[in-house]
């Protein structure tokens, strides 16, 4: 879920960099993200939600594998960006 929830602000701009002065203006996109990290927490930690999907509540260290795992994929498709506007601006 979480790699879902980076590349959900990747591509929201193909050509130019997520993290810049308009980053914060598409408030869907935040209001998406804080309710797929609800749902999640949800079905892992409300009992009845877990045991209905066969799921165990985690402890908190693991929950850095995934957050990470977004995080490496966040930058290189970031750095994918850079190359590709490098490439094109050239041409």
């Amino acid at each position: 879920m979480n790699l879902w929830i980076f590349h959900l602000f990747n591509v929201r701009n193909e050509r130019h960099f997520s993290l810049n002065r308009h980053f914060f203006d598409n408030k869907a996109a935040f209001i998406v993200s804080a309710l797929l990290i609800l749902f999640q927490l949800a079905v892992t930690y409300v009992p009845f939600l877990s045991e209905a999907l066969g799921l165990y509540p985690i402890e908190a260290f693991y929950w850095l594998f995934p957050i990470g795992l977004g995080l490496i994929v966040f930058i290189v498709v970031e750095i994918e960006k850079y190359l590709t506007h490098h490439v094109f601006k050239r041409k």
